[in-house]
C-alpha cells in the first residue's frame, strides 16, 4: 500500500477521465454525510413553530482560529429540561392596545359581517353592519414573529329562532382566523469551542491534496445531510454551502487594530474542478443593517496542488462591531457532489498586517491503521496466524509541516502511539527525541516503530475487535503555536471481511464497454469459504443502477486473475444497489448461501453486459492500484488500472459473525484438513478422488469460460472420456456445503 499525496490531483477531471476501458467520475451524493432515511427532514411549511427550539448564539471574541483538526461547528441537540433552555407562549391575536392576548374562544372574519332580524310578517325588518375591531396579528411558524395590524369583523352564523341552535336549520360559519397558540423553547448557547453556526461545509480529512494541517471544511453542491440542493436537476446552478462563524465581539477595537482575516483555500483537490462560472467568496455581515456584504471573491476554472491565500483587512469601521460576523459561501452546481473548495487555517485577529508568518507545525494526514497491507482482516483470520507480528506495520508513519518560512526551532521533541481495546490501553511508546534540530519549512516524514515492539493480543475476543489508537507529536512547543493539529486518532476494526480502504470514497469507478470485467485482487491469510462481497457502489452523474452484471471470483494465473472458480447464474444477475446510510456498503452473497473454498491470491469482482461504468466507490487516499485489474476483450487479457486508490469492496468470509449475514452458525466439520488427491491428472479417462473430505454430496466441471460441464452428483469416479482436450475446473461440494475446488487436465 502506497500513500497518495500530492500526484493524484492529475487524474481526476470534471466528469470522467477517460482511459481506455476504464473511468473515474464526480460523486452525486456524499456518501459519509448520508443518514439513514435520507429525505425525511419536516419542515414548517404552515404548521406553527409550537414545541420547537431556537437557538440563541453567544459572542466570542479574538483571536479566532480554526485549522479544522476538529470540528468546532455549534452543536444543536437540547433538551427541554437542559438549564440553559427558557420558553415562551406566543398567541395568534392581540388586543391592539394592550398587546395582551384576546381569549381562546376568539373568531374573526376579515370582511364585514352584518345582523339581519327578519319579521315574519316583513314590516319590521332590521339590518345593521357588526363592529369591526382592530387587533394585531402574530405568524406563529416562524421566529422573530412577523406581526400586523388589521381589522376585523365578528363571526357570524345564520339560525332559525324557532329551532334549537343546533338544529339542521342552522348554518355554521367557518371563521377566517381564531385564537392559536404556539410554545417556543429559547437556547441561550454558552459552550466555549465552538466557532461556527452552521455545518454546511463538510469537514473532513478525505478531499484536500497537500493540506497544512490535517482537516478542511469543504464547500460544494450538498447539503449537510449529503444530498444535493437540487436534486433531479442537472442544471440547477447558485449558492449551495456557507460556512458562517458566530458573532464576534469588536466593540473594543477600531481600524488602527489592523483586524485581518486570513485563510488557506483550494479548488478541487482530490474531488470536483469548480468550472470557470463557479467561485468562492467572503461576505462580512454589519451587525447596525443586518446586512451581508461581500467582499472578496476568487473564480473556478483551475486547479492547484498547493494551498492559496486570501486575506481581507478589516477597515470599515461599520463592521467593527459587537455582533460582527463573516462567512464563506460558493457559487455551485446544485445537482451533484460538485465544484469542491477546501479551506484551512482560518484566522481572524489584530495586528494581522500583510504577514506570512504561520508558526505552526502540525500533522497533514491521518493516519488509517496499523496493521499491514489491510484496513482490516476477520478477526478470525487474524488470531490464527502462527506469526502474528508480522502482520504490523514495520513504522507509524507522520507526515509533519512544518508551516512557517523559517526552520523551527522545535527541541526534545518525540512520536507517541498508544493502543486501547475497550478502554484499557493495550500498548504504548514514545519514539523518541529527533533531537534538538530544527524542523526545516514545509514537510517532513516522521516513523514510529511498531514492529516488533506490538503485537495485537490475539486472544482479546472471540468473534470482533476495535482498536482505539492515538497518534501524535509531543514536547517543547517553541514554535508550535497550535498543538491540536499535533494528535491524530484513528479506529481498526476486525470482523469477517478484508479491506484495503478507509471506508470513504471520492470518485466513482469501472471499467467501460460490454462484456467488461473488473476483479480485485486478495490474499487471505489462511484457507477459507468465501461468502460474498460488500460493495460500496456510488451514485454519479448517470443513474446506473438498472444495469446488469454477475458477481465472479478467480484464481491467481501469476499476479492475474486466472481461472473462473465462481460465476453467478447468468438468469439471476445482480444490479449495482447504492445504501442510502452513512458510507454504506451493500452485501451480495454467493448464490444459493454458496460457501466457496480458496486457498492463497483469489480476485473478486464481477462481468458486465452494458458499457457503462457501474460506478464502485474508489478511495483515492490509500493506492492499491496494482491489485485492480480490468478486462475490455471478454478476460482475454487483463489491465492493472491507472488510477491510484483503493475499491470499496469487501470480501466477506466463513467467520463466528455468520449469524449476522443470516448464515449458519460456523460449523466444525469446515476445519477439518482438507488434503486430498484427484488422480490421475492429466487423464483421458476416469478421475478418482481420495484423502481427507467430508462426504461428497456433488462434483460439477466447468470449462475455463465459466460455463457448467457436468455435474456427477455423489461420486468418487469422474468420466471424462467425453471431454475435449484442455483444462476444466472441478469443484467438490461436501454435505456442509464447502467448496474444494482443483484443476484438472483432459488429454
Amino acid at each position: 500500500m502506497k500513500q497518495i499525496v500530492a500526484l493524484l490531483f492529475l487524474l481526476f477531471v470534471t466528469i470522467s477521465i477517460a482511459q481506455p476501458g476504464e473511468s473515474l467520475g464526480p460523486l452525486k451524493y456524499n456518501t459519509e454525510l448520508l443518514k439513514n432515511n435520507v429525505g425525511q427532514t419536516k419542515k414548517l411549511g404552515n404548521a406553527t413553530f409550537d414545541s420547537t427550539f431556537y437557538y440563541l448564539s453567544d459572542t466570542i471574541s479574538l483571536p479566532f482560529f480554526d485549522d479544522f483538526t476538529t470540528n468546532l461547528s455549534q452543536t444543536y441537540d437540547s433538551d427541554y429540561t437542559d438549564p440553559n433552555v427558557s420558553d415562551t407562549l406566543f398567541y395568534a391575536l392581540l388586543d391592539s392596545a394592550t398587546l395582551n392576548p384576546l381569549v381562546d374562544t376568539s373568531r374573526f372574519m376579515f370582511n364585514p359581517t352584518f345582523t339581519f332580524i327578519v319579521d315574519t310578517s316583513g314590516v319590521n325588518d332590521t339590518t345593521y353592519e357588526n363592529p369591526k375591531m382592530s387587533i394585531k396579528i402574530c405568524f406563529l411558524n416562524q421566529y422573530p414573529l412577523q406581526i400586523i395590524d388589521t381589522v376585523v369583523y365578528p363571526r357570524y352564523n345564520i339560525y332559525d329562532t324557532l329551532n334549537f341552535p343546533s338544529s339542521p336549520d342552522t348554518t355554521w360559519i367557518i371563521a377566517d382566523i381564531e385564537q392559536d397558540s404556539a410554545r417556543l423553547f429559547f437556547v441561550q448557547l454558552n459552550a466555549t469551542g465552538y466557532l461556527w453556526i452552521d455545518n454546511n461545509a463538510y469537514h473532513n480529512y478525505r478531499f484536500p491534496v497537500d493540506p497544512w494541517s490535517q482537516g478542511v471544511r469543504t464547500l460544494d453542491g450538498v447539503d449537510e445531510n449529503g444530498m444535493p440542493y437540487n436534486l433531479g436537476n442537472l442544471s440547477a446552478y447558485g449558492i449551495g454551502d456557507y460556512l458562517t462563524s458566530k458573532p464576534i465581539d469588536l466593540s473594543a477595537n477600531n481600524v488602527a487594530d489592523s483586524i485581518m482575516l486570513s485563510f488557506l483555500y483550494q479548488p478541487k483537490g482530490l474531488g470536483n474542478t469548480p468550472d470557470a462560472e463557479d467561485s468562492l467568496f467572503v461576505e462580512f455581515f454589519q451587525p447596525d443593517s443586518s446586512e451581508w456584504f461581500r467582499v472578496w471573491v476568487t473564480p473556478g476554472g483551475f486547479d492547484t496542488t498547493g494551498f492559496l491565500e486570501g486575506r481581507i483587512m478589516i477597515q470599515t469601521p461599520s463592521f467593527i462591531k459587537k455582533g460582527f460576523q463573516f462567512r464563506f459561501g460558493s457559487y455551485a452546481s446544485l445537482s451533484g457532489n460538485l465544484d469542491h473548495w477546501h479551506l484551512d487555517y482560518v484566522r481572524l485577529r489584530v495586528n494581522g498586517n500583510f504577514d506570512t508568518l504561520y508558526n505552526d507545525i502540525a500533522i497533514v494526514y491521518p493516519n488509517f491503521t496499523i496493521i499491514d497491507t489491510y484496513t482490516s482482516t476477520p478477526w478470525e483470520h487474524y488470531k490464527n496466524y502462527a506469526t502474528p507480528n508480522d502482520l504490523m506495520l514495520d513504522t507509524v508513519k507522520m507526515l509533519v509541516r512544518n508551516n512557517n518560512t523559517v526552520p523551527a526551532i522545535q527541541p526534545d521533541t518525540v512520536g507517541y502511539i498508544s493502543v486501547d481495546y475497550q478502554g484499557a490501553n493495550q500498548w504504548q511508546r514514545y519514539q523518541g527525541s529527533i533531537g534538538t534540530g530544527n524542523w526545516e519549512v514545509g514537510n517532513k516524514e516522521y516513523d514510529i516503530l511498531v514492529k516488533p515492539f506490538y503485537t495485537i493480543d490475539q486472544n482479546l475476543h472471540d468473534t470482533t475487535v476495535t482498536l482505539d489508537c492515538e497518534i501524535m507529536l509531543t514536547g517543547t512547543a517553541t514554535d508550535n503555536a497550535y498543538e491540536i493539529n499535533d494528535t491524530t486518532r484513528i479506529q481498526v476494526e476486525f470482523e469477517n471481511y478484508y479491506a484495503y480502504d478507509d471506508g470513504t470514497a471520492e470518485a466513482a469507478y469501472g471499467p467501460t464497454g460490454s462484456l467488461a470485467a473488473l476483479a480485485y485482487q486478495f490474499n487471505p491469510l489462511e484457507p477459507d469459504s468465501l461468502l460474498g462481497v460488500y460493495i460500496g457502489f456510488v451514485p454519479s452523474v448517470t443513474d446506473v443502477s438498472i444495469y446488469e452484471f454477475v458477481l465472479t471470483v478467480w484464481d491467481d494465473n501469476g499476479g492475474q486473475p486466472g481461472n473462473v472458480i465462481y460465476e453467478d447464474d447468468a438468469f439471476d444477475p445482480r444490479y449495482p444497489e447504492y445504501p442510502w446510510e452513512h458510507n454504506g456498503f451493500r452485501y451480495y452473497a454467493l448464490q444459493d448461501s454458496m460457501k466457496l473454498y480458496v486457498d492463497g491470491t483469489f480476485y473478486v469482482g464481477w462481468k458486465q453486459y452494458d458499457s457503462q461504468r457501474l460506478n464502485i466507490g474508489m478511495d483515492l487516499n490509500r493506492d492499491n492500484s496494482d491489485r485492480i485489474f480490468y478486462s475490455i476483450n471478454n478476460q482475454n487479457s487483463w489491465n492493472n488500472t491507472v488510477f491510484p486508490g483503493s475499491l470499496l469492496m469487501r470480501p466477506v468470509f466463513d467467520t463466528d459473525m455468520n449469524y449476522i449475514l443470516g448464515y449458519p452458525e460456523k460449523t466444525i466439520e469446515r476445519n477439518i484438513a482438507h488434503q486430498f488427491t484427484v488422480y490421475p491428472n492429466p487423464t483421458s479417462g476416469i478421475l478418482n478422488i481420495a484423502g481427507e473430505i467430508n462426504e461428497i454430496s456433488n462434483v460439477v466441471l466447468y470449462d475455463m469460460a465459466g460455463n457448467l460441464v457436468q455435474s456427477y452428483g455423489q461420486s468418487y469416479a469422474i468420466d471424462v472420456t467425453f471431454l475435449n482436450s484442455g483444462i476444466y475446473l472441478m469443484r467438490i461440494v461436501d454435505k456442509n456445503g464447502i467448496h474444494y475446488n482443483h484443476k484438472i487436465i483432459k488429454n
